[in-house]
């Protein structure tokens, strides 16, 4: 089953990754516009999927029976849980890293 909000998630993660060769160019600024339309585009595209795939198997592989309720909302908290340790991440690289003269 397709749900509209993980749709939206899926497509909003590929668009920034289609767009991202856009900000190959020799500017620093631009330069990191690229790494982050990449990785939140890898993170949102790829971790809709997952959280997807994960509800299937939570719902399928119990050993008895039972109803299980996953509510979208839980889901979507996940999607942004993997995109802010991600961009938490990237930023506390970004503010270690020596300048280039």
């Amino acid at each position: 089953v397709i749900s509209p909000p993980f749709s939206g998630v899926n497509l909003t993660g590929s668009l920034l990754l289609v767009i991202s060769p856009i900000f190959l160019l020799p500017q620093v600024w631009l330069c990191q516009a690229w790494i982050w339309f990449i990785t939140l585009g890898f993170c949102l595209f790829f971790g809709s999927i997952i959280v997807r795939t994960r509800r299937v198997d939570k719902i399928f592989n119990e050993e008895q029976m039972k109803v299980i309720v996953i509510t979208n909302k839980q889901l979507l908290s996940h999607i942004s849980f993997i995109v802010s340790i991600q961009s938490v991440s990237y930023t506390h690289l970004r503010a270690h890293e020596t300048p280039e003269h």
